[in-house]
Parts: C-alpha cells; sequence; structure tokens
C-alpha cells in the first residue's frame, strides 16, 4: 500500500513563498528551499538544526514540491519554531538583497515580545512606561523563566566513572589510554553504573524510560551468563583470569 504523499500549500511570506504541508495536524515548513532561498549553505544549517534547541521538533516527512518530479524525504519544522530559527541567523550571513527582509522580520519579532510581556505583567493601554511597569515585566520574565525545566546534571565522563568506583580505578588502566573492565563491574544495576544513574535522572525528570531499562537488564543478565560459562571453561583448563573487556579511551 503506497504511503499517501503530503499535500504542499505554497504560502507567500515577506515577498517570498514557503511551502507548508501537515503533519499529525500540525503545519511544517521543508527548510532546505528557505534557508538555499536566503543563500546559507543548506549543510551548514542542517547539522544546526539537528544539533540545536531544534532537534526535538526537526521532522522528516516524505513530500514532492512544486516542480520535483518524485517525493523526498524533507527536513521539516513546524511552522510555530520557524520565528526562533529565523531570529537565530545572522543578517551579513544572508544574500545581500534578502539582508534588509531579515532585518525587519527580526525587528518585528522584538516588538511582538515586548508586547508579549507588556501583557503577561498586566500593562493597560494607556499605561505609560515607567519604573513600575519595567519591575512587572521583569518579574514576569522571572517567573517564566522559573518555570523552565533545569538542566539535567548528564556528563558521565570516563573519570566520573572511576571517581565513584575506587577500586575499579585501581585496577583498569593497563598501559596508554587502554581500560580494562571486568565483566562484573558490568552486572549490577547499582548507583556506580553510568547507565543506570543516567535512567534514574531521567526518569525523575519525567520521562518514561522503562524500556531502555529492561533492555540493559537483558543485556547485563545475558552477560553474566557468558561470564559464568567462561569461568567454568577456564577453571576447567586451570585458568582463573576473570572476563575483562580492554577498551581504548
Amino acid at each position: 500500500m503506497n504511503t499517501p504523499i503530503p499535500s504542499v500549500v505554497p504560502v507567500p511570506f515577506h515577498g517570498a513563498t514557503l511551502f507548508v504541508t501537515d503533519y499529525d495536524g500540525e503545519p511544517c515548513a521543508p527548510m532546505k528551499p528557505i534557508v538555499e532561498g536566503m543563500g546559507l549553505n543548506w549543510a551548514g544549517q542542517h547539522e544546526k538544526l539537528n544539533g540545536s534547541r531544534f532537534k526535538v521538533c526537526v521532522r522528516e516527512i516524505q513530500m514532492q514540491l512544486p516542480g520535483d518530479t518524485q517525493r523526498r524525504p524533507m527536513t521539516c519544522l513546524p511552522l510555530r519554531k520557524l520565528p526562533g530559527w529565523l531570529m537565530s541567523i545572522h543578517p551579513n550571513k544572508v544574500r545581500a538583497e534578502l539582508r534588509e527582509r531579515i532585518i525587519q522580520y527580526q525587528t518585528e519579532c522584538d516588538d511582538v515580545l515586548w508586547q508579549h510581556w507588556n501583557q503577561r505583567a498586566g500593562r493597560t493601554v494607556d499605561e505609560p512606561v515607567g519604573p513600575e511597569l519595567i519591575g512587572r515585566v521583569i518579574n514576569a520574565l522571572g517567573r517564566a523563566l522559573d518555570d523552565t525545566p533545569p538542566r539535567l546534571d548528564i556528563d558521565f565522563p570516563v573519570q566520573r566513572w572511576l571517581d565513584e568506583n575506587p577500586a575499579l580505578a585501581r585496577e583498569q588502566f593497563a598501559s596508554g589510554n587502554t581500560l580494562n573492565i571486568p565483566a562484573r563491574v558490568l552486572f549490577g544495576m547499582d548507583s556506580r553504573s553510568p547507565i543506570s544513574a543516567l535512567l534514574v535522572l531521567l526518569s525523575r525528570a519525567g520521562y518514561n524510560v522503562d524500556a531502555c531499562r529492561i533492555e540493559i537488564m537483558a543485556l547485563r543478565h545475558h552477560l553474566e551468563m557468558f561470564d559464568q560459562a567462561l569461568d567454568g571453561i577456564q577453571r576447567g583448563a586451570g585458568s582463573r583470569r576473570a572476563g575483562t573487556f580492554r577498551i581504548a579511551r
């Protein structure tokens, strides 16, 4: 069964044309035509989209743009996020004939944001801009920032793992940048495990990580069974060396 091709609608925008398609009930815009139409490098902007705050809402949608002969996967951004992306563009990086238009758009966005925070502060139509109003606007902004979820402490460098496992730190470094990790260290789902700690942090932040936890538990169970079998073979051969993984850092 063929997947229906999403309808693409051209939309006039500041003297240019955007293409918009529906994705799960939300309007999305293919970004490559916008980026290249501004004279920007698509590869750089594609990397930026997938490595910034926009990455959680980027969509890959199969569509056929006007003038194309077939449908292709297009990197799209929800239309509600397009103003934020445009605000991140440096006007001196776009084509000269578009520069004034980008600056105008960004200026309008600034004015809209100011009006928004005035409304959040409860400003009346005739109220003059003074210290009291400015204080209310700043307080409204502060409350919004307070509502922003804090950044999770999810940095787990190798040294943190070693610091939290003194016995591991004493015996693991072989030579150079090679790290020896005994299999027994990888069995338990305890607080010294960086993966366990990461899953706990994500769970407390409201994310459902049950599938990740089950997968890790299954992998560790199979690893433990393998290590026990290997230990039995080594004992039979007169060797007592524990199973060890050598990893280049």
